[in-house]
């Protein structure tokens, strides 16, 4: 009884390693390797067979894991591009699977990963303004809810990106080609993050090898003047926006007053090719308005003490010359000068005293008032940037035609005009003239925009009807964007400038 007994354990031993040993064995060495980036999209996949095996079934597609089968048959070791259903999408990410076959069973091998190379985003500045829709992002895989096109609220017309998010949501919008940081880099956009203080976060995220890792950007890189650090609750990843980041944005219904434009510098990360994207997480309850985008732009620009875009001038209330300047960063300055001349800077009867510079990372207005100018003359003017070293930089002339007016108070409301005729046919030595009124009790600012939302011009006024003279002797033809903001009103319109 006992032989028998020890017979049959031996009998089942030897058959449970027979069996063992005719399972196929597990495919190995995938071409591309396990995680491979920057594969091209007409790629063939291969890989080796396991011992014993006779058919394959390849599993392929941009699930993980995969479940879509493109081959089920005798064992081959590869397949051509056209039977993974190439060319591939760029800038995705592909999951695959070999399952060895046998009369005995089967062996499913490793899920396997690579992504496709993107495409380059092309040279600076990189534009994503949303019209007619999505261009250089897109939605990402696996959102909860998508971005989608909004017409309500914008900063250029007519188009901005919302995220209308739920409760436990990941929602990203990415980036669908890469960048190239080889100097000054700079990351530009307009939004409002209407969501949950401290609880709904609004990450802006980096990535350097195509999207496998994230960082999100840390603090030392924005340049914006917002509130933008670690929120409180909600495990906190890093700095974000939400409602708390403005003032504005803590009550009411968002609207275009709303609008903050925000800046990153990029440029710690020379040498990088590098992807963008803006990933909202939200918590289980308390979903407010969203996060809206509109004009992202990506720029290079040189490395400069003073980084100068707007030198402008006009006459107010038909009293005196207001003298404006920006300055989207400055290191290094000691300050600034205004001469004045009727003729050339040879000949400049006036200089100003200096002007403190204020060294500050991130956009800064300077204004100047001269009041010692008289009616019906005009006036060219410089501006001269001096910095710590005892170098200078010149810029101008700025030329002001002075025509007094009646001091008369305005009694109406806030009001933009719009600039006629429109489009603008002009030449490079022709001005433009804007229009507009501010009530009694306001203070507003007229603001000059770019398409791609950069600040060109910016002007401050106070109460009365006011007329800006825009020099376009350094626009080039396009289409421009000018707004009236104030405590009460808020206007963007466009002009079109032909040359």
């Amino acid at each position: 009884m006992k032989k028998i007994i020890l017979i049959i354990i031996l009998t089942f031993y030897c058959s449970a390693i027979l069996f063992a040993q005719n399972l196929p064995g597990e495919p190995s060495n995938p071409v591309p390797v396990h995680g491979a980036i920057d594969v091209s999209i007409t790629t063939d996949i291969s890989w080796t067979n396991g011992a014993d095996t006779d058919d394959v079934e390849v599993l392929f597609g941009k699930q993980n894991p995969p479940v879509d089968t493109v081959y089920d048959g005798i064992a081959v070791e590869t397949l051509t591009n056209a039977q993974i259903g190439g060319p591939l999408d760029m800038g995705e990410v592909y999951y695959w699977q070999v399952i060895a076959k046998n009369v005995f069973g089967n062996t499913e091998g490793p899920i396997w990963y690579f992504s496709t190379e993107y495409d380059n985003c092309g040279p600076f500045p990189i534009v994503e303004d949303l019209e007619p829709g999505f261009f250089v992002f897109e939605n990402a895989l696996g959102n909860d809810v998508n971005w989608n096109l909004n017409t309500s609220i914008f900063v250029s017309p007519v188009n901005s990106a919302h995220n209308a998010y739920g409760p436990d949501n990941t929602n990203i919008g990415i980036q669908k080609c890469v960048f190239d940081i080889a100097g000054s880099t700079y990351l530009n956009f307009w939004h409002i993050a209407k969501t949950e203080g401290d609880y709904d976060h609004c990450y802006v995220e980096i990535s350097f090898d195509e999207g496998y890792n994230w960082t999100i950007l840390p603090e030392s890189t924005y340049e914006g003047l917002g509130t933008y650090e670690v929120p409180l609750f909600h495990n906190p990843e890093g700095p974000c926006f939400d409602e708390d980041s403005y003032p504005i944005w803590q009550a009411g219904i968002a609207d275009d007053s709303w609008w903050q434009l925000e800046v990153f510098n990029l440029s710690g990360y020379i040498g990088n090719q590098a992807l963008i994207r803006f990933r909202l997480v939200s918590n289980s309850s308390n979903e407010l308005y969203g996060w809206v985008i509109d004009d992202i732009t990506i720029t290079e620009d040189s490395c400069l003490p003073v980084e100068l875009t707007n030198f402008t001038g006009a006459v107010v209330q038909g009293e005196f010359v207001q003298i404006t300047w920006t300055c989207e960063s400055e290191s290094d300055m000691n300050g600034y000068k205004i001469y004045r001349s009727e003729t050339d800077l040879n000949s400049a009867d006036f200089s100003s005293a200096l002007i403190d510079a204020a060294n500050f990372s991130y956009t800064h207005d300077y204004l100047f008032e001269d009041y010692e100018v008289e009616d019906e003359k005009t006036y060219n003017y410089w501006l001269e940037g001096i910095s710590n070293d005892g170098s200078t930089d010149m810029w101008g002339p700025l030329t002001i035609y002075v025509e007094f007016e009646d001091d008369e108070e305005y009694d109406g409301d806030t009001e933009l005009f719009n600039v006629y005729p429109n489009p603008v046919f002009i030449d490079n030595d022709l001005q433009i003239n804007i229009r507009f009124a501010v009530k009694t009790g306001e203070n507003a600012t007229l603001s000059i925009y770019n398409i791609k939302g950069q600040l060109l011009e910016s002007y401050k006024c106070e109460q009365g009807i006011h007329e800006y003279h825009l020099d376009t002797g350094s626009y080039s033809s396009g289409l421009y964007l000018y707004q009236l903001k104030s405590e009460g009103y808020f206007e963007i319109k466009k002009m079109m400038i032909l040359k």
